[in-house]
């Protein structure tokens, strides 16, 4: 019997531990995502303020719209 419960008791730990690695690998992949998003809106900025000489045209628009919504 105290092997099976050594056994039981190692494995929900080890559960346990992967439950929690899996949350934080999760978020950190969110986190990543967000900011993708966040330095492709500024390149589409940077890059519509270089070709039209200060003017925001519909780059930063469209890649907001299709990461945005």
């Amino acid at each position: 019997m105290e092997l099976s419960s050594a056994v039981n008791l190692i494995t929900g730990r080890v559960l346990s531990v992967l439950e929690n690695e899996a949350s934080l690998l999760t978020a950190v992949g969110a986190e990543i995502d967000e900011i993708k998003l966040e330095l492709n809106t500024m390149k589409a900025f940077l890059e519509d303020v270089d070709t039209t000489s200060g003017a925001v045209s519909s780059n930063v628009v469209r890649k907001c719209q299709r990461h945005c919504l």
